[in-house]
């Protein structure tokens, strides 16, 4: 087995800190510009909604153009080839086609829907990410803090228990057992100190 001792910096206000003025608020809107996962489903949304136009553009007549150009490598007359073209428009009027196009419809719509629903619940999971970060960010400084306060009073106990027993008015069970209890307060604040290190990654 390993023993590893956690060490305290001497000035760690600066460590601690988180090295921004957003707020919550502000850290969730910067997440959701950031996040790739919510760009995917934005993009599926998008996509979405452009299928409902598809759909929909099944009920309309369609207008489209072509034309074709080409040569002819035959002999005629004074010329080694001929040019050949055509161009034209070509007219689509939709029929009656047992319901499709209204059926296309619904289902780009439902699509659609269905792709609004992903984004909002995506921006809610990112929302709700940030915000228990947070959340746990401040727990760990209010427990180091705590900590803190709590080493201080181990020391002063410990201090007074040992002029206590060195002026022959306290057994050295008390003096040990303030000991222990510093030792164990100074654990506390090494490891709540980390606490916060990893709450503010």
């Amino acid at each position: 087995d390993t023993d590893f001792k956690l060490a305290l910096p001497k000035k760690d206000k600066d460590i601690t800190a988180i090295s921004t003025d957003m707020t919550v608020q502000q850290m969730m809107d910067e997440a959701l510009k950031m996040r790739p996962e919510l760009k995917n489903v934005q993009s599926r949304e998008e996509a979405a909604k452009y299928g409902v136009d598809i759909a929909k553009g099944g009920h309309y007549p369609s207008l489209s153009a072509n034309a074709s150009a080409g040569y002819n490598d035959a002999w005629s007359g004074d010329k080694a080839y001929r040019a050949t073209g055509s161009a034209g428009l070509s007219l689509s009027v939709p029929l009656f086609n047992g319901f499709r196009t209204t059926y296309n419809v619904a289902k780009a719509r439902y699509q659609y829907a269905e792709a609004q629903q992903a984004t909002i619940e995506t921006q809610d999971s990112v929302k709700k990410e940030v915000f228990n970060a947070y959340h746990d960010y401040q727990t760990a400084v209010s427990a180091y803090r705590v900590n803190k306060e709590v080493l201080e009073s181990a020391k002063e106990s410990e201090r007074v228990s040992f002029k206590s027993y060195q002026a022959g008015k306290e057994s050295i069970l008390n003096l040990l057992t303030a000991q222990a209890e510093l030792a164990t307060a100074r654990q506390g604040v090494a490891t709540s100190f980390y606490d916060v290190l990893i709450a503010k990654a």
